[in-house]
Parts: C-alpha cells; structure tokens; sequence
C-alpha cells in the first residue's frame, strides 16, 4: 500500500478512484435507494481530499499558500453542499455569487495591489467563468450523468495543460479529481435516479474550478490552451442545435467530449514545443514576487 501511495500513479489515479467507489458504496449501502443516490456524489470530494492529503500533506491551518488553501476550499464547498438548502428565496444559483467572490478573493488576495490596477482584472474574469461554469452545470441537472461526464473531460484537460506547464503537483490533484468522478460515475452508471444537483456542483465542480484559479493567478499552464474546455459546457446545446432531430444518448454526447479535449492537448504540445510566452497569461509585476505553491 505504501509502494502505491509514493507513486504518481497510485496518487492520483488508484487511490481516488477506489476512495469513490468506496464511500459511493457505503453511502448508497447505508441511505434509502433516492437519497443513497443523491449523497453518494461527496465520494467524488473524498477521493479529492484523499489524494491531496497522499499528494501533499494535511495542509497548516491557516494555510498561506495556494496549493494549502485548495484543501479547505473542497472542504468550505462540501460543507455549502450540504448545509446550505434552496428555498424560494434562496435559490441554487444564488449561492454561486458568493462563492465563486469568497473563493476567488482568497486566492487573489497575494496579487492584488493597488499600485498595479491591472492586477485586479485576472479576478474579475475568473468571477465571471466561475459564473458561467456553476450556471451551466446546474442546467445540466436534468441531464443525467451528463454533468459527471463534462467535469471528467475537463478535468483531465487541466491536468493536461498543467503537466505540461511544469505545474505537476495541480496536474495530479486535477487527475485525482476526474478519477474520484469516474469512480462514482462507475458505480450509480446507468441510475437514474442521480441528478447533477447542488451537492454534485459544490462537491465536484468548485474544486475544479479551484485549481482553475490557481493555474490563472499564479501560471503553470498555457491559458490559452484551456479555453477550448468552455466549449464543454456547451456541447449538449451545440449538438441539439446542430442535429435537432437527433436523440443521441448522453455517453454518445459524452464521447463528442473528446473533441474539445484534443484541442486543449494539442494547444498544450504545441505552447510547451515553441515555449510561447503568450500561450501563458501574463502575470503581474505584484505577483512575481509572491511566493506561491
């Protein structure tokens, strides 16, 4: 067991990927079959923690680095998930705002001075794909396993993007996260009783998107090679505009997936083949100096 948990392999791959089944397992063992379903979707957060923790360590409290503030940024979102419950005047999407500002300003907080105005312009657009991320996948709700499917692609992207930005350690927790999703997506496959509900979005896309942040405050990956992964969003409304009389199954929209996935790895090969410093967004003057994991 240790031999595996020393591996890159094991790390990010085997060990998320079993830590889901098991805590999916259990949860749906344990809970009525609706509810079962419903909750097993925070193995995809365990398997998350549980490869950060075999990564890196249990991070100090109070973290004071990015890669330390990732472990109680799933854990903040995990908590949101459950505790927090729509209503008709607190509605899913309104628990987007602030969460996207809360978690965004954290990690921002290192690069923002006021003596480089630029350097609150990277924030702002962060706010508004976190936006329009979290906005997408809650329509994804009725879609089924539809929404596991697109925070897999995308989740392997970045961590294409990353390995081969020299962002290693953000590479192996982007892999760890779309294997805990495949682990759950393994086990409740073809159930239809899931749906990508609040807790799936705060338990599997927040962390996502977390080291999104990361890659675009700090660098350590090709910017540009991860914008064809917005396309991933989209892809069930592109295919039913395109072919509207076609009822494709959701694995096949699934599997259309891989187009978008392709183009960030290639963009990817290509910006670390000619070492393009424009395929990486510029970082500011404030935050050459911060000294960030």
């Amino acid at each position: 067991m240790s031999n595996i948990l020393a591996h890159p392999i094991g790390q990010s791959l085997i060990l998320p990927f079993s830590v889901s089944i098991l805590c999916s397992f259990l949860i749906q063992s344990l809970l009525n079959n609706e509810r079962g379903t419903r909750w097993a979707v925070l193995a995809i957060a365990a398997g998350a923690l549980a490869s950060y923790v075999a990564i890196l360590g249990l991070p100090p409290f109070p973290p004071r680095v990015s890669s330390q503030k990732f472990f109680y940024i799933v854990v903040f979102a995990t908590l949101v998930g459950i505790t927090l419950k729509p209503s008709r005047k607190l509605s899913t999407r309104t628990l987007f705002f602030p969460t996207a500002l809360v978690v965004v300003t954290w990690f921002a907080i290192p690069t923002l001075t006021w003596r480089y105005p630029e350097t609150f312009v990277p924030p702002i657009l962060l706010m508004a794909v976190w936006l329009v991320t979290l906005q997408q996948f809650d329509r994804l709700g009725d879609r089924g396993l539809l929404g596991i499917f697109v925070l897999i692609f995308g989740a392997t992207g970045i961590a294409i993007t990353a390995g081969l930005g020299n962002s290693a350690s953000i590479a192996q927790v982007a892999l760890a996260i779309a294997a805990a999703a495949a682990g759950f997506c393994f086990l409740v496959w073809r159930n239809h009783q899931f749906r990508f509900d609040r807790l799936a979005i705060f338990t599997g896309v927040v962390p996502l998107l977390a080291l999104i942040s990361q890659l675009i405050l700090f660098g350590g990956a090709p910017i540009f090679a991860m914008l064809p992964l917005l396309a991933l969003l989209f892809v069930d409304q592109a295919v039913a505009y395109t072919f509207p009389s076609w009822k494709g199954s959701t694995l096949a929209v699934g599997m259309i997936c891989l187009l978008p996935l392709a183009i960030t790895a290639a963009l990817a090969l290509h910006f670390e083949a000619s070492n393009d410093p424009y395929g990486h967004l510029p970082v500011t003057p404030i935050a050459h100096g911060t000294s960030e994991g």
